[in-house]
């Protein structure tokens, strides 16, 4: 049907407190973006991953333990 199928990964990492205004609009953001491009026969075509420095506080310890993501990965990273 398709001749491509992408699927994308998002990385989040959740919005402390303090950001009220923030939290009313997301509890977290994303701190590493992740897709995949697979042909028709969902074969690997292509890969993206890039980090997104965090607007709101650092990686959380449970986040880093989740996903392996840690603040100097996304230190030199553009913000969303």
């Amino acid at each position: 049907m398709y001749e491509t199928h992408i699927f994308l990964d998002f990385e989040m990492n959740p919005i402390p407190r303090d950001f009220r205004e923030a939290r009313e609009i997301a509890r977290a953001e994303i701190v590493e973006i992740g897709a995949v491009k697979l042909d028709r026969e969902y074969r690997l075509v292509d890969r993206y991953s890039r980090f997104v420095k965090p607007e709101y506080g650092p990686i959380q310890p449970h986040i880093t333990r989740l996903t392996g993501i840690t603040d100097a990965d996304v230190a030199d990273a553009l913000p969303f």
